[in-house]
């Protein structure tokens, strides 16, 4: 019983943190976004032939196609695939360190990495979720904390 306990507390006092840092933020390209930990949230983009750049270094990626024209190469260990219950393509990335290229309309994104780079080019937009800082697309740092919202949006 105490062993028990004792395991559910410590599953607690990590998934808090983890989830307390999740709140969702809307961010647009250029934008190159750096962070660790869970990411997650969907992504669009205005022109379907937009690439979107995933570096993560220890962690996994997996990209489920929401608009059916989802293209994905992974860069290590090959991207494996599968359809899940709805009929989605699903796209999976793993390894020490990997680099990711994804390219479609409209896609959800799960990232779980000790490091990660997201590099989003001018006419990708979305919600994301997680804890991670933007930088500007020339690499400047646009400032400390977690993600600031670009001129003009609320």
């Amino acid at each position: 019983m105490l062993k028990r306990t004792v395991f559910l507390v410590m599953v607690a006092a990590l998934a808090v943190p983890a989830l307390a840092a999740a709140r969702p933020h809307e961010v647009q390209g250029p934008a190159t976004l750096k962070g660790h930990g869970f990411l997650r949230g969907e992504l669009q983009a205005t022109d379907p032939s937009l690439s979107v750049r995933i570096r993560f270094r220890a962690g996994m990626v997996r990209v489920v196609d929401l608009a059916g024209d989802l293209q994905v190469t992974c860069k290590g260990r090959p991207a494996r695939s599968h359809h899940n219950r709805k009929g989605q393509a699903v796209y999976r990335c793993a390894g020490r360190a990997g680099r990711m290229l994804v390219t479609g309309s409209h896609y959800g994104l799960a990232l779980v990495s000790m490091r990660y780079v997201l590099e989003l080019p001018d006419g990708v937009s979305g919600t994301l979720s997680g804890r991670f800082r933007s930088t500007a697309p020339a690499g400047g740092d646009s400032g400390g904390g977690e993600y600031e919202a670009p001129p003009g949006t609320p």
